[in-house]
């Protein structure tokens, strides 16, 4: 199993918010097929939590560009090189979903329902898995997504890149952004979120022996 990649990263849920209240977010109209299905960027999630590792806070929607385009610049295509634009739409929509993600984390973690909380960023990638919980002796691969057509889409396409954890119990936490909370610009999961993963874990636990 992984070390836990947060241990690293001193944070708080308050954190979060208090630097996230006053940004704004910005969205673009370029969507391209290549650059959404036909072509696999570095990654943006290892881009996003490098700043947040090495910035000590959450970056501005801006800065991540910025921070992801020239750290990987010299691993770009000549396919993402053409199509930049669509690139950087894509990164500017998928910004919003790390925030909420790391935001989740510390609202579980000091929570102090779970024996563990652990996140990876490589696990995030190579399995598809956002949280490790450890909840009544077990352990729980959690998968945090918000419950719209596109995101299904998504979904579907990509269910057969990840490979699978033995000894790890998937579970999938759909949200809908009506009722969500909100900071500033940003849809973030709260209480709601986190009684509706207690109770998938506690169904899951019952049917497992």
């Amino acid at each position: 199993m992984y070390k836990n990649f947060m241990d690293k990263i001193n944070l708080s849920r308050k954190a979060i918010e208090a630097q996230i209240q006053s940004m704004s977010l910005e969205f673009f109209s370029q969507k391209d097929e290549r650059i959404e299905w036909k072509t696999k960027p570095p990654s943006f999630i290892l881009s996003f939590y490098k700043f947040v590792y090495y910035k000590k806070r959450i970056p501005h929607q801006i800065e991540f560009w910025k921070y992801y385009s020239e750290e990987n610049k010299n691993d770009f295509s000549e396919n993402i090189k053409q199509y930049l634009p669509a690139l950087k739409a894509r990164c500017y929509r998928a910004y919003p979903s790390f925030v909420r993600d790391i935001h989740f984390y510390y609202l579980m973690v000091e929570s102090n329902l779970f024996e563990q909380v652990l996140y990876h960023p490589e696990i995030d990638i190579k399995y598809g898995i956002d949280f490790v919980v450890r909840y009544k002796e077990k352990n729980f691969g959690i998968n945090c997504y918000i419950d719209t057509p596109r995101s299904q889409q998504g979904r579907e396409k990509k269910q057969f890149r990840h490979s699978k954890v033995k000894n790890l119990i998937h579970i999938d936490l759909p949200v809908h952004f009506k009722g969500c909370k909100k900071c500033g610009q940003f849809y973030l999961y709260s209480q709601r979120e986190l009684s509706q993963l207690l109770k998938i874990l506690n169904e899951n636990n019952s049917l497992i022996v």
